[in-house]
Parts: structure tokens; C-alpha cells; sequence
């Protein structure tokens, strides 16, 4: 598998938020956000190959045992082992949390939570909103980004009998009406939805946190802050 980074910290979003965690966080990734907080694993493939028995001795000498593993990206679905190193966690009493785009299906895979985040219109990068360090973006946006990709995925995921949990990223009230479109299309359930503010920095966070959680109140959907972002800001391996 091709990794990034292992290290330990404390889940950041959603249903287990402040829970202490291994992340192992793959690398690649099907699409190219603007906004994205890990350029280094979407808009270039940083990472080494690293077989699926090191990748568990590293989480176990890391820290010891810790109980909730989180496999992210990146894209860890694009992974051809990911179905071995699941059953490998699972096997030694892991709860393993998945975090997806949720663009591909693998039946074969069998976490105990997929905690997808569907990307909308708000993620398209353009020629002064991407990664400063890369100057292809044109080639990325038209061939990696949302709108080339199918989202039909999704009804798979909702049927499967994993824990789930929909995470959607918003700017502003004028990404409802898209994030209503998708809820209804692929009937997601509302108690699994989750609306995350956009924003690297704290600032943005919280510039963007009321709108959100109005939006929440009124649909009632499930606030989800981003810890990682409001405790660490950018730095990595937190």
C-alpha cells in the first residue's frame, strides 16, 4: 500500500469526535479539492510502499494498542490491500473507521465505519483557487475532479451493513440546495448526515461555523467541527 504517514492523535470529525485514534493515511487520491488539507496525498502522491503486516507493526509500536484506527487519504478505496489490512485490524479487536470520498465500492471491504464525504461544486478547483505548488491544475481539474465523477457509489455504501456517516463540507448556504439534491438522490439518512465549515485555519472556521450550524438546526442534521483544525491549525501528523 502506498503510505503517507502513521500517527496518533485524536479523531478530529463526526460521530467519534475526541476519540484517541491511529490514523494511517494512504496516499493518491480519484479527485483534486481546492480546499484540500493534505495537497501532499491528493494533488501529489507522497508515501512509500509499505506491506500490510509493517504498516500494523508500525500502529502497535507507534503508541501500543490503541482501539479506533482511522484509514484516510487521500483515497484509501484506490488501495488494492485494503481489504487485507481491514481484516488484519479487525482480527486484533480494532474499530476501524474508513474515511472516503465515497466514490468507489468494494464489497470486499468491511470496516466498521465509512465515514464518507461526498465532494460538491464548492471543492472545483480553477486557476487561482488550488494548491500554489502546482502549476498543471488545469490537467487535474478536467480529468480528476467532481464533476467527471459518479457518485452512484453511494447507494452501495448505504446498503451495505457497515456504520456510516455523510460528511459534506460547506462554505455558505448556496451549497444546500446541492447537498438536498444528493441526501435525496441516494436517500442518505439524516441521522448520519454531518455538515463540516470549510477552513484550514481557525479563522475560517469560525467565520464559517454559525451558517453551518443554522443550516443544521434547520434540517436537523448533525453539526461536525473540525477538531484537528481547531486545536493543531495545519500541522501535520496531529
Amino acid at each position: 500500500m502506498l503510505i503517507c504517514e502513521i500517527f496518533y492523535s485524536l479523531q478530529g470529525e463526526g460521530t467519534y469526535i475526541g476519540t484517541p485514534s491511529i490514523f494511517i493515511r494512504t496516499s493518491g487520491c480519484t479527485q483534486k479539492c481546492c480546499w484540500c488539507d493534505t495537497p501532499y496525498t491528493s494533488w501529489w502522491n507522497e508515501g512509500n510502499k509499505v506491506s500490510v503486516d509493517e504498516i500494523y507493526k508500525t500502529c502497535i509500536n507507534h503508541s501500543g494498542y490503541v482501539k479506533h484506527i482511522v484509514i484516510t487519504g487521500g483515497e484509501p478505496m484506490i488501495q488494492k490491500d485494503l481489504p487485507e489490512l481491514v481484516n488484519l485490524l479487525k482480527k486484533n479487536k480494532h474499530f476501524v473507521t474508513i474515511e472516503t470520498n465515497g466514490t468507489i465500492f468494494n464489497p470486499d471491504v468491511k470496516p466498521d465505519l465509512f465515514s464518507i464525504s461526498p465532494k460538491t461544486n464548492n471543492s472545483i478547483p480553477d486557476k487561482d483557487n488550488h494548491p500554489k505548488d502546482i502549476t498543471d491544475w488545469k490537467d487535474h481539474y478536467r480529468t480528476q475532479h467532481i464533476l467527471n465523477m459518479n457518485l452512484d457509489a453511494l447507494s452501495d455504501f448505504v446498503k451495505c451493513k457497515c456504520e456510516l456517516q455523510f460528511k459534506f463540507v460547506v462554505q455558505s448556504d448556496e451549497d444546500l440546495k446541492e447537498i438536498e439534491d444528493i441526501v435525496k438522490k441516494y436517500k442518505l439518512p439524516d441521522e448520519d448526515m454531518f455538515l463540516m465549515p470549510e477552513g484550514y485555519t481557525r479563522e475560517l472556521q469560525e467565520k464559517r461555523s454559525v451558517v453551518v450550524a443554522e443550516i443544521c438546526k434547520t434540517k436537523k442534521w448533525n453539526f461536525c467541527p473540525r477538531l484537528q483544525i481547531n486545536l493543531w491549525g495545519t500541522r501535520r501528523g496531529v
